[in-house]
């Protein structure tokens, strides 16, 4: 077996042989089973076999192999079969009995999602020992995929003990990071934005006002209106913060997001006046997240505003603080947010 992979674990797969009537079918199975293999199913082809094998794939939460004989099925059948399971399924597929013209039908097959081909009479040592490679393969990135799931889950706990600590400085941020981090998720999905950069999108917002550990409590803390030095010295927190996650080069990708969601629509904002398009769109859409959830917070500054009153601020600043665009899809998400309350309540 793999240096890598357990015996048992390579054993828990679960492999599909569709074919079973014919002897070399047979003898796979039963090759598989002496080897160690106990999660098999053998189904004989007929007009229902896609949906058993559905069913099985269902049944089975999964399936790692499919092993399909074509002379059992019959090439075109067989192949078309194959092509479909390709599309839809994540088992990796292989067949026995290429047949006659090898070059160009291995080319069909090939194209049909195919990954090995064995020709009749199998030689089951050979087709074992691929096979083990297959399902190794499988494991090894699933294995893997769960270590880095694992991991990222572990950074986004750090992230947020990082953000509790700025609260111990500045405690009317409390939660502030959390609700702009799922705001900026939710706008990201609908600009578009594929699953990393919406997982990118909802760190930046949980790491936008990180900067602001820089800032002296006095500061952060002040109940009256700032002075000119003291709302510069608030003013370095998006480029702090941009400066603390550089070094990671897992969040390249929102650096400037997180330096930049202080730049107004009009170029009167900060750190650098950029305007319009020029902010990159991960930092228009923090603005828009951060100071919603700003004017519906308690802060020592300001008093707090109803959601309604902060709609209508939004409303009002599109064009000139906000981007447009990211104001309009951000009402819509609180219309929808607002929608699905409604219906909870009825429901009870």
């Amino acid at each position: 077996m793999s240096n890598h992979i357990s015996s048992e674990s390579l054993h828990l797969a679960h492999i599909l042989l569709v074919g079973n009537a014919r002897e070399s079918s047979t003898g796979i199975a039963a090759s598989l089973r002496a080897e160690g293999y106990q999660k098999l199913t053998c189904l004989a082809p007929d007009q229902d076999l896609l949906t058993r094998i559905m069913d099985a794939a269902v049944k089975e939460d999964g399936l790692d192999l499919i092993v399909v004989d074509l002379e059992a099925t019959g090439w075109d059948t067989g192949r078309a079969l194959c092509k479909m399971l390709s599309r839809t399924l994540a088992a990796s597929l292989v067949v026995v009995n290429l047949g006659k013209d090898e070059q160009s039908r291995l080319a069909l097959l090939k194209a049909a999602g195919i990954e090995d081909v064995f020709l009749t009479p199998v030689a089951l040592d050979i087709f074992k020992f691929k096979c083990e490679k297959i399902i190794s393969r499988r494991v090894l990135t699933q294995q893997q995929h769960t270590a880095e799931g694992a991991s990222h889950r572990l950074f986004l706990n750090i992230l947020q003990i990082m953000t509790k600590a700025l609260e111990t400085k500045d405690p009317y941020t409390k939660h502030h990071s959390e609700h702009v981090a799922r705001y900026a998720r939710q706008l990201a999905q609908s600009f578009g934005y594929d699953a990393e950069k919406i997982g990118l999108m909802q760190i930046a917002g949980i790491l936008h006002d990180f900067g602001k550990i820089g800032v002296a409590e006095m500061v952060l803390n002040n109940p009256e209106r700032l002075s000119a030095a003291e709302f510069e010295t608030i003013k370095r927190h998006p480029v702090i913060a941009s400066s603390i996650i550089e070094p990671i080069k897992e969040l390249a990708a929102i650096i400037a997001d997180v330096r930049h969601h202080h730049e107004r629509y009009d170029g009167q904002g900060y750190p650098d006046g950029l305007a319009g398009e020029a902010i990159p769109l991960g930092a228009r859409i923090l603005c828009v997240a951060d100071c919603y959830d700003a004017m519906v917070s308690l802060r020592p500054y300001q008093q707090i505003m109803t959601p309604e009153e902060a709609r209508q601020e939004l409303v009002r600043c599109s064009g000139r603080q906000f981007d447009p665009e990211v104001v309009k899809r951000f009402l819509e998400i609180l219309d929808e947010e607002a929608a699905r309350g409604k219906q909870l309540q009825q429901a009870y």
